[in-house]
């Protein structure tokens, strides 16, 4: 008798934990970035973790870097101290008139500045030589909101994450949709300083393929890319070295329009 008490109440047991609704297993395989970052009302997908944290590279190279990027930005300065045979001969040709005018109508992105606009200005920057030219465009309902950002990235250890990380929030917070990222980076294999060697060449192609990568990430999709000669920008040739976005969302680099 007691067995029969004992197989109803399992059966019962049985019966109730049927009747509770079982939850669908978990998908843990990731959307498409494209269809979580450009729909309407969906949020961009931020990083969190340094970006450029496995970029490699002694002192010295991120030192010559830093240099060559001063130059493209500013002329010869008394506080600058180019006292090494591998960087100071670069200079005899550079122009005395500099830096350039800000074009009309825009907003002028300085060396290590991450700058948002909205109508009717646009943004624009100059001396980009090892530095990277990194901007977003997007569709913005709010009049009072920023549609463009652009950033004038320096290849440094100590600035690049906190730079990002402003670049970032600049385009999450503005609530833009329909994104386009776009990208001028040095190019590594022609028209390169001639004390350019395989080192700086590493640690220039890991800090663009870094960005490729996070843009790719905030955006949904991947950025147009631009390769641009080095050396003319230490000469400060103009365009070169240059890039904006026109308050109509188009892009220039180094003087020529660019679409995705």
């Amino acid at each position: 008798m007691l067995f029969g008490k004992t197989l109803v109440t399992l059966l019962a047991s049985v019966a109730i934990a049927s009747a509770v609704a079982i939850p669908a297993p978990i998908d843990n395989t990731p959307n498409a970035l494209v269809e979580r970052t450009t729909k309407s009302k969906t949020k961009t997908t931020t990083t969190t973790t340094n970006p450029f944290a496995k970029i490699k590279a002694s002192k010295a190279t991120w030192e010559k870097a830093a240099k060559l990027c001063k130059s493209g930005a500013s002329k010869r300065s008394d506080w600058e101290e180019w006292d090494d045979d591998s960087t100071v001969h670069l200079f005899d040709t550079r122009t005395t008139s500099w830096p350039p005018k800000t074009p009309s109508g825009f907003t002028e992105v300085r060396m290590d500045q991450e700058v948002g606009e909205r109508d009717p200005l646009g943004l624009w920057t100059y001396g980009l030589v090892t530095c990277m030219g990194v901007g977003v465009t997007g569709t913005q309902t709010d009049s009072k909101k920023n549609s463009r950002f652009l950033m004038h990235l320096m290849a440094s250890p100590s600035t690049m994450e906190k730079q990002w990380g402003n670049f970032q929030k600049l385009v999450t917070e503005s609530g833009v949709t329909n994104m386009e990222g776009w990208m001028s980076i040095p190019d590594t294999s022609k028209d390169v300083p001639s004390n350019w060697n395989e080192d700086d060449k590493e640690l220039s192609d890991d800090v663009a393929e870094a960005i490729e990568g996070i843009l790719t990430q905030l955006i949904g999709k991947a950025p147009k890319i631009v390769k641009r000669p080095m050396a003319p920008a230490i000469a400060h040739e103009l365009p070169h070295g240059t890039m904006q976005i026109d308050k109509n969302n188009e892009v220039e680099i180094e003087g020529t329009k660019v679409t995705q």
